[in-house]
């Protein structure tokens, strides 16, 4: 039924304008992780935040990358596979992400909501 000439509609419930699932991305993560060199050994090219799990699979940055050079990330990691990267070059990334995670966090304290750093005083 119509009110006041106007049919109204149910919409999206939306917190403060973003959506209501919290933030994944903490960019001084991946800042951080830049500088740190290629997982590969005797690899010395600039390296990438690489996620082991994607963010598109419900990963975060904290905790589920690593530092890669684009050559590694994209050649090797992207086109063969997770599974075949880590057999070729005998690495277990979820453990050195998790390693990566717990060096931020130590150094920076707990991250706060929305996956920002908190820095320790």
């Amino acid at each position: 039924m119509k009110h006041g000439g106007r049919i109204r509609r149910k919409t999206r419930l939306r917190i403060c304008g973003r959506s209501r699932f919290p933030r994944r991305r903490c960019p001084e993560f991946r800042e951080w992780l830049r500088q740190f060199p290629c997982v590969v050994s005797d690899c010395e090219n600039p390296t990438e935040c690489a996620h082991v799990k994607s963010r598109g699979a419900g990963g975060d940055d904290v905790g589920q990358s690593v530092p890669m050079c684009p050559h590694h990330h994209r050649f090797d990691l992207h086109q063969h596979g997770i599974h075949t990267f880590q057999l070729k070059y005998r690495l277990d990334l979820a453990q050195i992400a998790a390693g990566y995670g717990e060096a931020w966090a130590q150094w920076f304290g707990t991250p706060a909501a929305f996956g920002e750093p908190t820095p320790v005083r």
